[in-house]
């Protein structure tokens, strides 16, 4: 069954948010570095580690939008 392992997955990708954020950076840097390399030698499946990126940056986004204080007028 291969949603056990999406769950899995998941979860994993989940529990990074708790890393102290060095360690956050060095597997974001890691994963884009290994995405670039994999697309550039011609296989698709370095869009997988980019797309880990992406979650990355989105969550730290929107956890950055949020303790943001709103301008005042």
């Amino acid at each position: 069954m291969p949603h056990g392992a999406l769950i899995q997955a998941r979860q994993v990708i989940g529990l990074a948010r708790y890393l102290p954020r060095w360690q956050q950076n060095l597997l974001a840097a890691a994963l884009l570095i290994a995405g670039i390399t994999l697309l550039a030698f011609g296989d698709l499946a370095g869009i997988a580690p980019l797309v880990l990126v992406a979650i990355f940056l989105s969550e730290r986004i929107r956890t950055r939008s949020r303790r943001k204080p709103k301008p005042t007028q």
